[in-house]
């Protein structure tokens, strides 16, 4: 069966949601009977956005190289007035509509399209608007918490790739509720994400020399990975953390990513009179297994999320996780360990905490769908049944 997977990336960011997609792409391109071939779509700024932005001059390659895997890419240029159309007055309801849809005419000879971006979900949409090519639409979080909202245009724009897939997963029960407020019906279900072999619970003599590695050998470890931006709510950390340590004498608090909010999280974590913390910045996935297993606990505040992978990774690690109850994050971690975002949400999460670590209890069991190999065998075969009973609609 001849797939195409669509997707956009940052690549100098390969954490968070692009890391999901490539995880899918290696299991799917090392299923038997698949042959899959994956594109990008990159998008490039014009020289005023390049000044405006301080960005260099992208280099336009034809392909990346990514685990071995050939990614295809798409090069589309914007310019400053196709954001402000888009993003900011919003009378356009995606950026560079007409180059997107002539992209459709590379993806004439596949069986089945899978799409797991904005621009990807339209490309497909198109190619099947002109050549009756079967879609999968991928969701998996900002992607429909945030990005419909923006504008009329984009919201009715998102209505219509739901309607028109032939069918649409999403990485959390909590997320396709949500797209109900878009538009309903049956052409949806859940598709949850596995745990890379890599994350297991090491050795105490490992997670000792680990520790001693990342000066964290002495008490509790507490920490938090993911990027440093508004919606991942980072800057009430330092008031769950300042309530840990006046309750406990020994105790290490470890920052894992990068983002917009990192200096005012630092100056925060100041202000905050907030002793011990490490600011590890941006980590090499090949790396995570090792920081993960260093945490006692991990703290997960955000204010919305499809179902972030890093709280699987946890438990996979034999971490247990609190957080907010907001997305999938109670799919994952149990709803005793989620709170709501009010005002009593530091107190009840930092009690939480504390009753965790005092009390040394384990982290929880993860359902077993939480597998890669389910989640591709039951893509794979809905694939196959899409491809043989036709287009739906």
């Amino acid at each position: 069966m001849k797939i195409a997977l669509i997707s956009t990336s940052n690549l100098e960011n390969i954490n968070g949601y692009f890391n999901n997609v490539r995880t899918r792409v290696r299991h799917l391109n090392n299923y038997e009977g698949v042959e899959l071939d994956v594109y990008l779509v990159r998008l490039k700024h014009d020289w005023l956005l390049r000044l405006l932005l301080r960005r260099k001059k992208q280099k336009e390659s034809d392909y990346e190289l990514i685990d071995g895997i050939r990614y295809n890419n798409l090069w589309i240029q914007y310019t400053l007035i196709d954001v402000i159309l888009t993003y900011i007055l919003g009378l356009r309801k995606i950026i560079c509509r007409r180059k997107l849809e002539k992209l459709a005419n590379q993806f004439s000879k596949f069986e089945i399209l899978l799409a797991h971006s904005f621009e990807g979900k339209y490309i497909a949409y198109c190619t099947k608007q002109k050549y009756g090519i079967p879609f999968i639409c991928g969701w998996h979080g900002s992607d429909l918490n945030i990005t419909p909202f923006r504008s009329k245009k984009i919201y009715l724009l998102h209505k219509l790739l739901i309607h028109h897939a032939d069918f649409n997963l999403f990485v959390s029960k909590k997320l396709l509720e949500k797209s109900n407020e878009i538009i309903g019906g049956t052409n949806k279900g859940v598709s949850y994400s596995g745990i890379s072999p890599e994350f297991f619970r090491m050795s105490p003599t490992t997670i000792s020399q680990l520790k001693n590695k990342f000066h964290l050998s002495k008490g509790f470890t507490v920490g938090f990975v993911g990027c440093l931006r508004e919606i991942k709510n980072v800057l009430v950390l330092p008031a769950i953390f300042k309530k840990l340590q006046d309750r406990i004498e020994n105790i290490n608090f470890v920052i894992v990513g990068e983002g917009e909010l990192r200096d005012k999280l630092i100056n925060k974590m100041r202000d905050t009179a907030v002793n011990n913390v490490s600011f590890l910045g941006k980590v090499d996935p090949s790396n995570m297994p090792k920081i993960m297993n260093c945490l006692d606990i991990l703290v997960l505040p955000s204010l919305n999320e499809g179902l972030p992978l890093v709280t699987i990774e946890a438990i996979a690690c034999g971490v247990p996780v609190v957080g907010s109850d907001v997305g999938g994050i109670p799919e994952a971690i149990g709803k005793k360990n989620v709170f709501p975002l009010n005002t009593e949400f530091v107190d009840k999460i930092s009690d939480r905490i504390f009753t965790i670590l005092l009390d040394n209890e384990p982290a929880p069991i993860l359902p077993n769908y939480f597998s890669w190999v389910k989640t591709i065998d039951n893509l794979v075969q809905m694939c196959k049944e899409i491809v043989k009973t036709g287009n739906k609609e």
